[in-house]
């Protein structure tokens, strides 16, 4: 008997979550198994929640893993509210929950139920996202159900987090075009198929060349010309971010090199570092690494980040972006004013430059002169806080005087210069005047 009891809970401990007591991943299984034969014989409905705790990963990093512990435990409590014979609910991953939810006959009835589930961690304020799938509206099959609340929990993350999606079949659309593109990227990777462009950068006062920003280029046999606003979230998701923004580091001070031995350019060049890259342990060494065998002026780099940066870690942003400039390189905030930005992040951040994105700049001349406004007020502000500011997207000369008038510093826009190759450019530093890209004729 003693030994049964024991296989018995040696048993149990296999398909037990220690930390809340429910069903881990082993568990669950069957039992969705079970609950779906059983609901198909009913004639019932039956879904699949499940609960993505927002942010679990920073928590852990910045508190501690006991205070995610308490998280985790937080989020069981409120769980545990809705559990009876209808509802099991699993640990499904370190920061999921997946809930079997049966027994409804409607899908309205089970709609409330699941409702209310949210809105009990909304009373408690604790973020979550979650994916519905529904039996037998969405699939009768088990492992699409799963794969489909997975696409769900996914889709809100992208679009917010905090909030419960129900599954769509335009989710599954868009999850197979994102794992075809991701496919492609990946073989781009390993063939090398990106290119890099340059958008020159031009003193607004004295019209000379102030440097390129090096952009990267991606033209796909099948699909043709690729986005950067497409293909560029997706690596960040995928992680393949961090192998295209070696590449791009390393092409632009690569070509730095070229030209500041060709023809002694004293420009800038900046480029654009994402969030994930930033993050990376690697990242400091790695340039630091870059900036000694190519032997380049390292005050000639100047490393773009974008606001997003701001939504994560703080303070490590902060001793990262330190780091970039203990190094002698530049640091500019690009997009500014459309995300996360506030005067104590410009405080805070160890900028150099500060770019004013394009959607201040489209209507700049309008009569009303409310952008008119904002843009000379941001100009005024980071003047007075030594910071310099480019204007991005200037594509009319009446835009080019206003800004003249604000005492902007650089501009950059097809009006200047479109985004060229590395051979237009080579050229256009060679003499070649005739060789820029551009809407208009010389400023």
């Amino acid at each position: 008997t003693s030994e049964h009891q024991y296989y018995q809970k040696l048993k149990q401990s296999l398909v037990t979550d220690p930390l809340t007591g429910f069903m881990n991943r082993s568990g669950f299984t069957d039992a969705f198994g079970i609950t779906l034969d059983t609901t198909r014989f009913n004639h019932k409905y039956a879904a699949l929640l499940l609960v993505d705790i927002d942010n679990l990963q920073n928590v852990n990093d910045s508190r501690g893993v006991k205070e995610g512990d308490t998280l985790i435990l937080k989020v069981s409590d409120v769980l545990k509210q809705f559990q009876k014979e209808s509802v099991q609910i699993f640990r499904y991953g370190d920061d999921e929950f997946a809930l079997v939810i049966s027994n409804f006959d409607s899908t309205d009835s089970l709609i409330n139920f699941v409702d209310c589930i949210f809105e009990a961690f909304q009373i408690k304020q604790i973020g979550v996202s979650g994916g519905v799938s529904i039996f037998p509206e969405h699939s009768e099959q088990q492992e699409e159900l799963i794969r489909f609340a997975d696409m769900a929990v996914h889709y809100a993350k992208k679009n917010g987090k905090n909030n419960f999606v129900y599954f769509e079949l335009d989710m599954q659309r868009v999850f197979i075009q994102h794992l075809q593109l991701q496919t492609k990227m990946t073989t781009a990777i390993l063939e090398s198929n990106f290119k890099q462009y340059y958008q020159p950068q031009f003193d607004i006062r004295t019209s000379q060349l102030r440097g390129f920003e090096a952009l990267i280029r991606w033209t796909d046999t099948e699909l043709g010309d690729i986005a950067p606003s497409v293909f560029i979230p997706l690596a960040e998701e995928t992680g393949l971010i961090i192998a295209i923004g070696r590449w791009v580091l390393k092409t632009a001070i690569s070509t730095l090199k070229t030209w500041q031995e060709k023809y002694d350019f004293k420009g800038i060049m900046s480029v654009n570092v994402s969030p994930v890259q930033l993050r990376q342990d690697n990242f400091i060494p790695e340039l630091k690494e870059l900036i000694t065998v190519y032997q380049i002026d390292p005050s000639l780099l100047e490393i773009e980040i974008t606001e997003g940066i701001m939504i994560h870690n703080m303070n490590d942003t902060i001793e990262k972006l330190k780091d970039v400039k203990n190094l002698g390189l530049r640091v500019s905030l690009d997009d500014f004013g459309t995300g996360y930005s506030s005067l104590s992040y410009l405080q805070m951040l160890p900028l150099n430059t500060l770019k004013i994105d394009k959607s201040f700049i489209n209507n700049i001349t309008s009569s009303d002169g409310i952008q008119a406004n904002i843009t000379s007020s941001i100009i005024n502000m980071v003047e007075k806080m030594g910071l310099e500011t480019i204007a991005e997207g200037v594509e009319h000369p009446e835009q080019l005087d206003l800004l003249n008038k604000f005492n902007c510093n650089v501009v950059q826009g097809f009006l200047c210069g479109k985004p060229m190759p590395f051979a237009l450019c080579d050229a256009y530093l060679s003499g070649d005047k005739g060789a820029m890209l551009k809407n208009s004729k010389e400023l």
